[in-house]
């Protein structure tokens, strides 16, 4: 910036002695700001690695349970269906003495007495037809059929 100052006399031409010093300023340059460049960055793009397989245990489910009565000369229910894996429970439920037996064989229980128990887990599926030996002539039969 400049400044220009008259002064007393013999000062610049138009001015008189004893005047006031007039103060002028020169136009200034004007400043342009220029930004600094923008860096780039590198991205780096994941890229898939070799990874070892990862194996889970899972619990296998617990069996189901079915429950077959026993009581006068008849099971109940006398036909049932079930899954693969599933285990069959006989009570017997009366007073009388009873057993299960497989017509192929597969089962065959003691004799029950009256709160007596017998159980079979099923592992292939098929029908499994049984009776009770003391019973066979009062038809005292049943059936599971296992999918």
């Amino acid at each position: 910036m400049c400044v220009v100052a008259a002064a007393c006399s013999g000062g610049p031409t138009g001015t008189s002695p004893g005047a006031t010093p007039t103060i002028t300023t020169a136009p200034s340059l004007a400043t342009i700001a220029v930004a600094p460049p923008i860096p780039t960055a590198t991205i780096a793009i994941p890229r898939p690695t070799a990874t070892s397989a990862i194996v889970v245990a899972t619990a296998s489910p617990s069996p189901r349970v079915e429950n077959v009565d026993i009581r006068d000369n008849h099971f109940f229910p006398s036909e049932l269906t079930v899954s693969v894996y599933t285990r069959v429970l006989w009570i017997n439920g009366g007073e009388m003495v009873h057993d299960v037996v497989a017509n192929n064989g597969t089962f065959h229980s003691s004799s029950l007495t009256t709160a007596a128990r017998f159980s079979y887990t099923f592992e292939r599926p098929g029908r499994y037809t049984y009776y009770c030996t003391p019973h066979v002539a009062d038809l005292m039969f049943g059936a599971i059929d296992v999918e």
